[in-house]
């Protein structure tokens, strides 16, 4: 009987140290889960802050490749093919007529931000004469020759070159 009590003691000190050793293997796996849950938090909240991120880069990326379109439609810019087609395109971006040389340099500007959108390389030309008097308007490249223009009065005139 002796023998029978020394071994039940003897098993019960081994159980007690088992359910010992598993409460605290419990208790650091509940910890680890604990740390383990806070960090998958923390990561999918990081997720979530570079999908919106990601979001937001795609809207720029899909604003910037329309707005390079719009520049490839007009890309390079060129210059009229003839007189003709100068002149009607003036006839469809018509400005009224200033009286001072601050509106002739507004229309200047205008004209050639117009002829930009529309694909066309036009120039802007201030000339100054000896007696004190002035020119503001455009310049623009048609059949090989320099045309000076002015948008307001659709007055035109050639440079001819030597």
């Amino acid at each position: 009987m002796r023998t029978s009590l020394i071994i039940v003691s003897i098993v019960a000190v081994l159980l007690g140290v088992a359910a010992g050793y598993c409460f605290v293997r419990h208790t650091q796996g509940q910890a680890e889960l604990s740390q383990l849950r806070l960090a998958l938090t923390s990561t999918q909240a990081e997720l979530a802050g570079r999908q919106a991120e990601l979001a937001g880069r795609q809207a720029e990326l899909t604003s910037t490749q329309a707005e390079l379109a719009d520049i490839q439609k007009v890309y390079p810019l060129r210059n009229f093919a003839s007189r003709t087609e100068m002149e009607q395109w003036m006839r469809s971006n018509t400005l009224p007529q200033g009286r001072y040389a601050e509106d002739s340099y507004q229309n200047a500007i205008q004209t050639q931000m117009a002829a930009m959108r529309d694909g066309y390389l036009v120039g802007i030309q201030i000339d100054s004469f000896a007696n004190g008097n002035y020119w503001v308007g455009n310049a623009a490249i048609a059949d090989g020759g320099l045309y000076h223009f002015k948008i307001e009065t659709g007055y035109t005139f050639r440079t001819v070159f030597p």
